[in-house]
């Protein structure tokens, strides 16, 4: 996994919710052969949140999704 190359977006985007702020996005892509593999990752907090919690929900978040990635196991298909 180490070897393979990755790269990310980030994203603020209005919530589809009307009891959600906006929410944060993150698409991490890679390549096996001729296909794109793309992993998403979202963080939504309750309206009205606090920045403050919200940022802090954020980074909490930040080592599940680097543990995702670090798991996640790709080959070619067959």
């Amino acid at each position: 996994m180490n070897d393979r190359f990755w790269t990310w977006v980030e994203l603020k985007r209005p919530s589809p919710s009307a009891d959600r702020d906006d929410f944060s996005l993150w698409s991490f892509n890679t390549t096996e052969g001729d296909r794109m593999v793309q992993v998403t990752c979202y963080v939504s907090m309750p309206k009205g949140s606090a920045p403050a919690d919200t940022e802090t929900e954020v980074r909490s978040a930040s080592p599940v999704f680097v543990e995702m990635l670090k798991r996640l196991r790709i080959e070619a298909a067959k």
